[in-house]
């Protein structure tokens, strides 16, 4: 379907668009998937409204600067939506949910771990994340780097060394 300005010369559109045509509207099939998704992240009531109002703001916004007709909106919203379902029902097979809610393990302690004397153990964070189905690769190990050196060993002294040059010559961030 053409777009408002194709059809009516007298609307002028605020956006310059690439394709003359918007049915159904991407933007709004990635803001109705985009909030879908964040929504079942996220779902607080208070972060759901949200979610909701910014997904519906961003969709009359097309409408509004005349590039898309309120049905290329609905059906874009309704695209996204089922794509939004699909994926939702994949990631609650995926295990990220229960990633460390059953977790009995036990906090190593040590001038090596990420615990010591100084900074007691408390429950880890997502301990069990190496058991969730990767989506986009066949196992968690294949990108799984090799083990740091140990923390006596020459390696570790010249890693350490070399952070330390970076943190003494950083430039101030000009943002």
């Amino acid at each position: 379907r053409l777009s408002p300005s194709a059809v009516d010369g007298r609307v002028t559109p605020l956006l310059a668009t690439e394709v003359d045509t918007t049915h159904p509207s991407d933007h709004a099939a990635v803001a109705a998937a985009s909030g879908a998704i964040l929504a079942f992240i996220y779902p607080a009531k208070a972060h759901v409204a949200e979610i909701a109002q910014k997904v519906k703001a961003h969709q009359t916004s097309r409408v509004r600067a005349g590039i898309s007709a309120r049905s290329d909106i609905e059906a874009g919203n309704r695209l996204g939506r089922a794509v939004a379902e699909r994926l939702i029902e994949r990631a609650k097979t995926d295990a990220a949910s229960s990633a460390g809610v059953n977790w009995r393990g036990e906090i190593p302690v040590g001038k090596d771990k990420w615990v010591s004397a100084e900074h007691p153990p408390t429950t880890p964070l997502r301990p069990l994340w190496g058991h969730v189905e990767p989506w986009l690769m066949k196992s968690s190990d294949a990108l799984r780097p090799e083990p740091p050196p140990d923390v006596d060993s020459p390696e570790f002294a010249k890693a350490l060394d070399e952070v330390r040059q970076i943190s003494r010559t950083r430039t101030p961030c000009l943002l």
